[in-house]
């Protein structure tokens, strides 16, 4: 099932939580490939680099402080 990413980038203020929260991120640190990152912090903002790699675990969104982050799901968002 196909999930997209979407970050308030009024809210985010750039502390990563979501990168380090992100099972895939770590899955990619492990295996130096950075190139399939979901997430990456720059300029003090999270950005979503490849949201095809989302499963929809939801970690990003429990982890977030400022509840900048949903995960869309077939035009529904998964609820925090």
């Amino acid at each position: 099932m196909p999930y997209e990413i979407v970050i308030n980038e009024r809210l985010c203020h750039g502390c990563g939580d979501c990168y380090t929260a992100c099972p895939k991120t770590q899955l990619c640190l492990i295996n130096e490939d950075h190139e399939n990152l979901i997430f990456v912090v720059k300029k003090g903002k999270a950005h979503v680099v490849n949201s095809k790699l989302c499963d929809g675990c939801g970690m990003c969104i429990e982890a977030c402080p400022v509840q900048a982050i949903k995960i869309i799901i077939s035009a529904k968002e998964v609820p925090r």
